[in-house]
């Protein structure tokens, strides 16, 4: 269900920070899929403002953006320790 807590909870896991560019604070909660009903935290993610109004657009392009990014930091903490913080014996 789309509640503010779901919301808060989405921004608190990243920080309210923009997951494409980096800026702080972020308040905007994206639908990675574009289905407003799929409300899986894993499928939604902090913005800009900016960087949410890119994404309106060409949407396929960023499903696929998306997908890569989210790829990458699943093999990224694959190659940490369990503070998820990378260790020398890692």
């Amino acid at each position: 269900d789309w509640t503010f807590t779901l919301k808060r909870a989405i921004f608190e896991r990243d920080k309210y920070t923009c997951q494409i560019c980096g800026k702080e604070p972020s308040i905007y909660c994206h639908h990675i899929d574009y289905d407003k009903q799929n409300c899986n935290p894993d499928n939604l993610i902090t913005l800009c403002h900016s960087c949410h109004s890119k994404t309106n657009g060409n949407r396929d392009y960023w499903k696929s953006y998306f997908s890569d990014s989210i790829k990458q930091k699943i093999i990224g903490c694959s190659n940490r320790g369990r503070s998820g913080v990378k260790t020398a014996t890692d």
